[in-house]
């Protein structure tokens, strides 16, 4: 997370150090502008890579229509500078409008790929189960998905999840391990609002990919090393959770791919007990062989 923050601020310094040569150094307005442009793309492009998500293409499109506009306007420029004018059409204008299409077609992605009736079709046989951290509560978390004209059934009530069932309230303790065995994908709670996060390591070790918020402070140490090794998936509010989900419940190959690096993940921090113990038993040994001597 400091990374992220430090590098958003370099990143920013650095657009204010082209903007400021830019208006200064007018023999130099080439030279910034493709490298202003330049950075935008490569803005992009890290932000793809940084953050991983889960639809690439329209991103990249949005970056190649970007670095189009940016090589027909320094081309342009360029021409002007050692006054060669350009013929039309030229290849900067080949460049400049290859911008457009490029646009259209993230944007028109992006549009896709958000319709509620396309998220309603990948979501339509999904059973979403709750598990309240205070089973108490079981209740009104079920009142709230009835006041959004969801189907409720509540574990604690002895109520089944049958066919017609959106929402399965499991308000009983002792069942976790059951509910993380059913569910392919788990959504780690307290971690979009700020109360910190709860562990994942369970859910991970009976199979399920996890998917979490920003607020994960009260395990910062694992959550860091599971998005590391893509074992995890952040997200940053409810809507590229319905994204993500989405995905995920369309593509079982990723999915799955995320949840066997996070078992990995889990093997390789677990074991401290073993450690500790091996580190110890020089010492222990000690102190029974000078038991026997006295």
């Amino acid at each position: 997370m400091k990374f992220r923050r430090y590098l958003l601020g370099y990143y920013v310094m650095w657009w204010a150090v082209l903007v400021a040569l830019y208006f200064t150094l007018p023999g130099l307005r080439a030279e910034t502008w493709g490298l202003i442009g330049l950075s935008g793309v490569g803005g992009i492009v890290a932000g793809v890579v940084i953050n991983r998500p889960t639809r690439k293409l329209p991103w990249l499109l949005l970056a190649a229509a970007l670095a189009s506009f940016t090589a027909g306007q320094v081309s342009f420029l360029v021409a002007q500078l050692v006054g060669v004018p350009l013929p039309f059409p030229s290849f900067a204008d080949v460049l400049y409008l290859l911008t457009y299409p490029l646009y259209t077609a993230g944007l028109l992605i992006f549009i896709w790929w958000r319709t509620p009736d396309r998220d309603r079709r990948s979501l339509i046989d999904a059973l979403t189960l709750i598990a309240p951290r205070h089973p108490e509560r079981g209740r009104a978390v079920g009142d709230l998905a009835k006041t959004a004209g969801l189907s409720v059934a509540q574990r604690s009530l002895g109520e089944p999840p049958k066919s017609d069932v959106d929402i399965f309230v499991a308000d009983t303790l002792g069942e976790l391990g059951l509910i993380y065995r059913l569910a392919p994908i788990v959504f780690m709670g307290g971690s979009l609002a700020s109360h910190g996060g709860q562990n994942p390591i369970e859910p991970i070790r009976l199979g399920a990919a996890v998917v979490h918020g920003p607020h994960v402070w009260n395990f910062a140490e694992i959550y860091e090393a599971l998005d590391t090794a893509r074992g995890a998936q952040a997200i940053a509010d409810e809507e590229t959770l319905t994204t993500c989900l989405s995905a995920w419940l369309t593509d079982p190959t990723s999915r799955t791919a995320v949840a066997d690096a996070a078992m990995v993940t889990v093997k390789t921090l677990s074991g401290a007990l073993e450690r500790t113990l091996a580190a110890l038993e020089p010492y222990l040994m000690q102190l029974r062989l000078e038991q026997r001597a006295s």
